[in-house]
């Protein structure tokens, strides 16, 4: 599921992103910079969520005692 996540989100980004360049040229590098920040930080709660879903996955259970 965070990867499902992560694609949505880079596309909005990416997609806002265009629509900014398309409408102020002038500031495409700073535009281009900013998204390419957003989509970092997409990306990092990404593999967070990847991290702990393995974690979860690969820890010994500890069986209950009666």
């Amino acid at each position: 599921m965070p990867g499902v996540g992560a694609a949505l989100g880079e596309g909005i980004v990416g997609s806002a992103a265009l629509d900014a360049i398309n409408k102020q040229p002038a500031a495409k590098g700073e535009i281009a910079r900013t998204a390419i920040l957003g989509m970092a930080l997409v990306e990092t709660a990404a593999v967070i969520g990847i991290v702990i879903a393995f974690l979860l996955l690969l820890t010994p259970r500890i069986p209950e005692s009666m």
